[in-house]
């Protein structure tokens, strides 16, 4: 009789254990019903910012998350940098489970804001999380961010660009000061070009009004106009498009997407796949992991991509030794 009891009694504690363990797989999966609020700041609008965007938007998705289950809030400041901190402020008093931000400045900016609140940070554009201060450590941050950086390969990049106008003596670099991210591409770039017998000069923009100047007076001495990472530059890259092209010049930029609006050439990553990925580390969050030990990364692939028509636009004849330069060429024009 009491063998019985002790196997009904064991019974009972099997089917409760094993219904509470469904009732909390249950909440955890339920988890990706419920509507979640989460705010993107981003300090202006140009192609690879909003194509990051789109691809965070379609991480969040492949891992689960309805689209219309998010409460999904873009904060941009239109290129004036100096209102990331009321916006992260105002993105905070939403009281969203995360914020997305993009490039080094907003994100820089905003982790000083959101850290103490405790409010975790996932980025994307960002050069040099660690230098910026937005992560401690690419592994195991101190700070409440993850994401993924969109750090250029520049050594390679320059190899394109002089593949493509090896007469190349001197290059000008445009870029904004205030930017860090651009501090240290610009450094990068220099250090890259003088490695392979080229002059860089730098011409520093601080608003939108000085790039015309600007680019004029480093095209009447260059042989070409280099925007690699600028935010400032990228956002206003028609005005520099259209003077390369009047000076038959060419642009080299750091960003695909530039090349698609009109630039000649570059090797970088696609900020497209930067933003699933950032997107990954979003859910991973959602789920109720800590920003902390989730790994931040670094781009793990780069597109070399050419445009023909801007090349031909601004005189540039591309020689054999550009397409010489790498045994396949593929091309993934999309069919209507």
């Amino acid at each position: 009789m009491k063998k019985l009891s002790f196997l009904l009694l064991a019974i009972v504690i099997l089917f409760a254990t094993y219904f509470i363990s469904c009732e909390k797989n249950t909440e955890k999966i339920n988890k990706n019903n419920e509507v979640q609020k989460i705010i993107t700041i981003t300090p202006l609008t140009h192609p690879s910012l909003d194509l990051a965007i789109d691809g965070f938007l379609q991480g969040l998705i492949e891992k689960g998350y309805d689209k219309n289950k998010l409460d999904f809030v873009i904060m941009n400041a239109n290129g004036d940098f100096s209102k990331i901190p009321s916006l992260t402020k105002s993105a905070i008093s939403k009281k969203p489970k995360l914020i997305f931000v993009l490039t080094t400045p907003a994100a820089s900016t905003a982790i000083k804001i959101t850290n103490p609140k405790k409010i975790p940070i996932v980025y994307t554009a960002v050069t040099d999380p660690v230098s910026a201060g937005i992560v401690s450590d690419m592994n195991n941050s101190t700070t409440l961010a993850t994401g993924v950086s969109d750090r250029y390969p520049v050594e390679e990049q320059v190899k394109v660009f002089i593949n493509i106008l090896p007469s190349m003596k001197s290059a000008a670099i445009i870029y904004n000061p205030s930017e860090e991210n651009s501090q240290i591409l610009v450094k990068q770039t220099i250090k890259a070009m003088k490695d392979i017998g080229v002059n860089c000069f730098k011409f520093e923009i601080r608003n939108a009004s000085e790039i015309s100047s600007q680019t004029k007076q480093a095209l009447s001495k260059h042989d070409c106009i280099i925007v690699n990472g600028d935010n400032l530059a990228t956002e206003n890259l028609s005005i520099i498009i259209n003077l390369c092209i009047k000076y038959q010049k060419p642009l080299f930029v750091g960003d695909p997407d530039s090349v698609r609006k009109g630039a000649v050439a570059t090797v970088g990553p696609s900020y497209y796949s930067l933003g699933i990925r950032s997107g990954y580390k979003a859910a991973k969050i959602l789920n109720g992991t800590s920003p902390k030990v989730i790994p931040s990364e670094y781009p793990n692939s780069f597109d070399y991509i050419l445009n023909t028509d801007a090349a031909k636009k601004m005189g540039v004849s591309v020689p054999n030794i550009f397409w010489d330069s790498r045994s396949i060429w593929e091309s993934n024009a999309k069919t209507k």
